[in-house]
């Protein structure tokens, strides 16, 4: 918790609660920024702020519990992903190599119903149900790129037109791949909605009707500055917008096991994001205060390939029955281990 000058760490586990002051906050935050922007960029992050990050937010915290550690961060150290630390039991080894980890939008959720106590339990009618390529803009209406003009095309007079023109989103063919990729190696009863039918009419029905896994295979917009926020692009239809809203999410009575954003292009730059955090927790938390029991997102850009790449081992590893977080874990330690993608 960042309090106005420090910042402050409880170590929550069966034997107690700690409480440790962890110095001033601003070389904290600094490091993580660096840390952040690096990645979003596609270079390695300073190994001496991996360090000096390492040694500050993990030492006070052991021993680390084992097999997950749970984390509820505060402010833009949301954004830092937590298994590139090293473990204090076997530096300089990351997280990764021994935990899963797994975030939390505040430590409130710790008190929140487990899934083995369930509230409402019910067989889901759908093993997986994906929703990808949106269509974004009507028919002959192109994305202008010109600064040239302070003329407005007729999209970008609405909000959902605004996100487009303000972020340059375009259609994402590839994402109906994406999503029969995954449905193939995850198996079972399934549905897919793509183009004109990925619309947010489908997904609150399908949503309602219950699905183990629930994909969306479109841009994620997440704006960390000021008075801005979070939406899932879907297709416009009737009085809907094409918006999905936290709000709106929030609404729902989700009892997925798993939602997974596999936004090929989430909007957030690594400024925004290394002084933000509060529009990914918004979104994120969202799903889980609808009942879902997990959330996989993005923090940074990814091409197409990659994310094929990614989805294909985490749905392999979902497919033979890991939990969510171990399947994530397995899904990054094997892209780790290949130089095609280890970056």
């Amino acid at each position: 918790f960042f309090g106005e000058t420090d910042l402050y760490l409880w170590v929550i586990g069966r034997d107690g609660i700690r409480m440790t002051d962890l110095g001033p906050q601003a070389p904290i935050l600094a490091a993580a920024s660096r840390v952040y922007r690096a990645l979003a960029h596609g270079a390695d992050p300073p190994a001496a702020d991996l360090a000096m990050l390492s040694r500050t937010l993990l030492g006070p915290a052991s021993p680390l519990p084992a097999p997950v550690l749970r984390v509820a961060a505060d402010g833009p150290l949301r954004y830092l992903p937590f298994e590139l630390l090293a473990d204090p039991a076997r530096p300089p080894a990351p997280l990764i190599d021994r935990l899963s980890v797994v975030y939390l939008p505040s430590a409130s959720m710790l008190s929140a119903p487990s899934a083995a106590q369930g509230t409402g339990a019910r067989q889901p009618a759908l093993d997986l149900a994906g929703f990808g390529d949106p269509v974004l803009r009507p028919a002959g209406v192109a994305l202008s790129r010109t600064s040239q003009t302070s003329r407005t095309s007729p999209t970008s007079q609405t909000p959902r037109g605004f996100l487009l023109e303000r972020f340059g989103l375009v259609q994402l063919p590839a994402a109906a791949g994406e999503l029969a990729a995954v449905s193939r190696e995850l198996g079972g009863r399934r549905r897919l909605w793509t183009g004109a039918a990925a619309t947010e009419a489908a997904f609150r029905a399908a949503v309602i009707r219950g699905a183990r896994v629930v994909h969306l295979a479109t841009h994620t917009v997440i704006d960390e500055r000021p008075g801005r926020g979070a939406a899932i692009l879907l297709t416009p239809e009737g009085g809907d917008d094409g918006l999905l809203t936290p709000e709106e999410i929030a609404r729902l009575d989700d009892r997925a096991d798993l939602t997974v954003l596999a936004a090929c292009r989430t909007a957030v730059n690594a400024e925004d994001a290394a002084a933000g955090g509060g529009a990914l927790v918004s979104l994120t938390g969202a799903f889980l205060a609808a009942g879902s029991r997990g959330v996989v997102a993005t923090l940074w850009d990814v091409d197409d390939a990659a994310t094929a790449a990614f989805m294909a081992q985490l749905y392999d590893q979902l497919g033979r029955g890991d939990p969510p977080a171990e399947a994530l874990r397995r899904a990054k330690l094997r892209l780790r281990a290949d130089s095609r993608r280890n970056h």
